[in-house]
């Protein structure tokens, strides 16, 4: 069952990346139609070629080819061989048309991407039921240490994402992150509860993610593992507070009840890491849906995010490259993320690959479409043309390499996912 499903995934995986290719070969394709260039062939995928057909009398050939992950639109003047016995006017030869139609042409293709993009996201949060982790809310196991302490299902929790002092409680919450950062006085740690991103939503247990930390980590939240401080053998339980809204009816002032929680520290059988007993709490998962309102507001900030995420991926690339992944690495977070955040964050995580396959194919590197719109920019500025032999020669260069890394990116993700 378990191959099964795998390869259902896989064809999921191929059907979704597909659909991305399409649209945005499809943006090319629209507008050289609209500009009248003859298209020889509008291909999905490279290699060797699956399945083709052509309409009579029609010019263009649709292919389907062996290797899924891009695809092309042929057009006459891109250094494609025209076959025998067709004769094409110079009128109809991409080269040959105005530089405005030509870069029109090749920035449809990202174009379309942004507007699937904008649409996933507006489906996603018009459409389906949305999920959202509240943190200031509890959900408590009955006989646990949590309910001896006097806590109970739905209890509302002191909420300070700001200030760190004696005694204080933080939250730091995001959609998939929550953290619970407590000082202890005694051993001069920090004690944190959920201390790094929700792996699902099932597991919202608290006593998963309880570590002692450094204090140093109370200002690096982003990477708090590196400051995790073995629980040595003379701990023997640890205390902490946690505040609690009490039920007040309307018009009351709101009061706060002190609430202290101890645990026992305990030997994990399986490592020999020291961790602390089952606390018995976990956060609500509340279920909502959005207004019509709400979720184009939702569309347009998830385009920016994904935006801005975007260019820091790009920034990364160059101060940790190691953590590049390739197809595989899109493969497995895919497919983890309906696994385990479901399909909302699965159809938003796909307009997030949609902008970036619009944005990396912006950029000016040789092969990808934002190469032959800086030269098609350059020439109109300098009014100087550059040999068509010379960009077909810069064009397979940059092919050539965008090939070996995506080559290098998968050889690393074999060993990473699959090894």
């Amino acid at each position: 069952m378990a191959i099964l499903f795998n390869f259902l995934y896989i064809l999921l995986f191929i059907f979704c990346l597909s659909i991305l290719i399409i649209v945005h070969e499809l943006g090319h394709f629209a507008m050289a139609k609209a500009f009248r260039v003859y298209c020889l062939e509008f291909s999905i995928g490279f290699g060797p070629k699956l399945f083709s057909f052509k309409r009579k009398n029609a010019e263009t050939r649709f292919s389907l080819r062996g290797i899924p992950f891009g695809g092309y639109v042929s057009m006459v003047g891109e250094g494609t061989e025209v076959p025998a016995g067709i004769e094409v006017p110079e009128s109809r030869n991409f080269n040959k048309i105005k530089k405005w139609k030509r870069i029109i042409i090749l920035v449809a293709g990202v174009t379309m991407n942004a507007f699937l993009a904008l649409g996933v996201f507006f489906i996603s949060e018009m459409a389906f039921e949305q999920t959202e982790v509240l943190a200031g809310q509890l959900m408590v196991t009955e006989n646990s240490v949590a309910a001896s302490a006097g806590l109970q299902s739905n209890d509302r929790i002191y909420l300070d994402s700001e200030t760190f002092g004696e005694n204080a409680p933080i939250y730091v919450v995001d959609r998939t992150n929550a953290y619970f950062t407590y000082f202890d006085e005694t051993t001069a740690h920090v004690i944190v509860v959920l201390s790094r991103s929700m792996p699902s939503y099932s597991q919202r247990s608290w006593s998963d993610y309880l570590n002692y930390l450094n204090p140093e980590a109370i200002d690096e939240t982003e990477d708090l593992d590196k400051h995790i401080v073995p629980i040595t053998a003379d701990v023997n339980s640890v205390t902490f507070n946690i505040t609690k809204y009490d039920l007040v009816t309307e018009g009351e002032e709101q009061t706060t009840t002190p609430v202290s929680v101890t645990l026992k520290a305990k030997s994990n059988l399986t490592s020999p890491k020291r961790y602390f007993e089952d606390i018995g709490l976990s956060f609500s998962l509340h279920k909502y849906r959005n207004t019509f309102a709400q979720a184009n507001k939702n569309t347009w900030n998830l385009m920016g995010e994904s935006s801005a995420a975007i260019f820091k991926g790009l920034g990364s690339l160059f101060t940790s490259p190691g953590q590049a992944g390739g197809i595989i690495a899109v493969g497995f977070v895919t497919t983890s993320t309906l696994q385990n955040f479901g399909i909302v964050s699965f159809i938003q995580l796909w307009g997030l690959i949609s902008i970036n396959l619009a944005i990396i194919n912006l950029l000016p590197f040789p092969g990808l479409d934002g190469w032959q719109i800086f030269v098609l920019i350059f020439e109109s500025i300098t009014k100087r043309e550059i040999s068509q032999k010379t960009k077909n020669i810069v064009s397979s260069i940059g092919i050539i390499l965008l090939f070996g890394l995506m080559f290098v990116l998968l050889i690393k993700d074999v060993f990473m996912f699959m090894i």
